[in-house]
């Protein structure tokens, strides 16, 4: 162990030398500036961001490469064949190897915060990238102990960029953040009833959807029911029904005297892969008939599922039936693949999928309900958490929203 301890040292100190180092920078600069113009090309304001911080730092190294080749060169001028000058002597070396140690740190926690390696191209990439941070850590921490001119120049340097930052602030504001945050979106809704024609009664339902959020959002799915309860006279709910309702945290649920008497009516607000856009109000409105002696009361229940805005569109929805789902019992089951959002994810990254279940009723919850679920399904399938959709694509927030009205038929 202590020789290959002592081989890596010795390694190290190789690398770090300008003769070698030089060609290390300017790969970095090449690597930082070729993967942002490909991203920003492909995924637009998503990637902006992102891509500005890495061409920036690509131009540090690009500039690190330039000092060091000169300096060699012109040692080399004077006769030394192999000048002894190492990186952390160049303040452009050291900001652009600091500044270079977040982004080398991505494919790390891509690649494992999916389902681990998958093959050589990954390995290749992990491998790459653990080399480059190794060098730019220890560079950075070289120049911190070597404690050289030029470790004080780049805090001169640091200090004069610090404006420079308000920009990065207002491009925060402006451009990542809305397409960023979590959606919200307000749901109303109604049920008002138009006439009664001997045991028929007919109402009217309205659902208004509002996106009250600074950032545009797709909708996975938007679907309400119309459903018929009974209201048994002086029943009490007891202990073990109020458990059984409220044990689940991750789902709406509920307990009642009476029972779903049936599903009236069922419909879509807006299409799968539809959008609304900030600020966007959208109502809809519908009749339908209710017979008086078949239910003592009606509920409009609104589903609402709905993730930030990516790069691109939704593609169509497909049909899905996932082997080993615990729930069961679903009607409808459609997917969809989320766009690709950066390079290095479309290369480490699982394949995330949203899908949509349209369920029957369960113990949980006595009526048709709609439950949305990310997965990674690259080369095995892999499902988030908590939160499911960071999980499996970080660049995209989900939400679902559940809101319900009731009317009473016999007054």
């Amino acid at each position: 162990m202590k020789r290959i301890l002592e081989s890596i040292k010795i390694a190290f100190w190789w690398m770090v030398n300008v003769r070698q180092f030089r060609w290390l920078a300017l790969f970095d600069a090449t690597l930082f500036v070729a993967t942002a113009g490909i991203d920003i090309y492909r995924c637009g304001s998503t990637q902006v961001l992102t891509g500005l911080l890495r061409i920036i730092v690509g131009g540090v190294n690009a500039i690190a490469f330039w000092d060091m080749e000169k300096e060699y060169r012109d040692r080399r001028a004077l006769g030394l064949r192999h000048p002894e000058i190492y990186a952390w002597e160049f303040p452009s070396a050291i900001v652009g190897q600091a500044s270079a140690v977040p982004l080398l740190i991505v494919p790390f926690r891509i690649e494992f915060g999916g389902d681990g390696v998958h093959d050589v191209l990954d390995i290749s990439i992990i491998a790459v990238s653990g080399l480059l941070l190794a060098c730019a850590a220890f560079v950075t921490i070289g120049a911190v102990l070597a404690n050289s001119r030029a470790m004080n120049l780049t805090w001169g340097i640091f200090v004069a960029l610090l404006p420079a930052l308000g920009l990065l602030q207002f491009w925060y504001m402006t451009f990542f953040k809305p397409a960023h945050e979590r959606p919200r979106v307000d749901v109303t809704s109604e049920l008002r009833e138009v006439g009664r024609y001997g045991d028929i009664t007919h109402m009217q339902g309205a659902v208004t959807l509002h996106n009250i959020g600074a950032g545009e959002v797709d909708v996975l799915d938007a679907v309400y029911t119309i459903t018929g309860h009974d209201v048994p006279p002086n029943h009490q709910i007891s202990n073990d029904q109020i458990k059984e309702s409220l044990k689940e945290r991750k789902r709406v649920s509920w307990a009642e005297g009476g029972n779903c008497k049936g599903l009236l009516k069922v419909g879509r607000l807006i299409r799968p892969g539809g959008h609304l856009t900030p600020g966007q109000r959208l109502r809809t409105s519908f009749v339908f008939d209710a017979m008086n002696d078949a239910q003592d009361k009606m509920r409009l229940t609104v589903f609402l599922s709905v993730i930030t805005r990516g790069s691109g569109e939704l593609e169509e929805f497909e049909p899905c039936r996932p082997k080993g789902d615990p729930m069961g019992g679903e009607i409808l089951c459609r997917q969809v693949v989320l766009p690709d959002e950066s390079l290095i994810r479309d290369e480490l990254g699982d394949e995330p999928v949203a899908r949509v279940y349209f369920r029957e009723p369960s113990a949980g919850l006595p009526v048709h309900f709609l439950e949305t679920q990310f997965v990674a399904t690259g080369r095995s399938e892999v499902k988030g958490g908590e939160s499911q959709l960071q999980k499996v694509d970080p660049y995209r927030r989900n939400r679902g929203f559940t809101t319900s009205v009731e009317y009473r038929v016999d007054p």
